[in-house]
């Protein structure tokens, strides 16, 4: 079974941190839930969300996906 973890900037998006994530298939997280942890499968933000606090070039983001790609 695929079992993807979606995690938002709400304020209660640190209970990820209480979390086993080996349990699911995929992690992404959307706009400023990238500073939750260091790996994501998945971050995904849209064209407006400001550049000082997107995410660098990281080695452990699996892929980062912007409103080029969605929209």
């Amino acid at each position: 079974m695929n079992v993807v973890l979606i995690v938002g900037s709400a304020p209660d998006a640190v209970r990820i941190n209480s979390l086993d994530l080996s349990l699911f298939s995929s992690c992404i997280a959307i706009n400023n839930a990238w500073r939750l942890k260091r790996e994501w499968d998945y971050v995904i933000y849209p064209e407006d969300f400001p550049i000082q606090r997107q995410p660098k070039n990281s080695p452990v983001i699996k892929k980062i996906i912007t409103a080029k790609d969605y929209v």
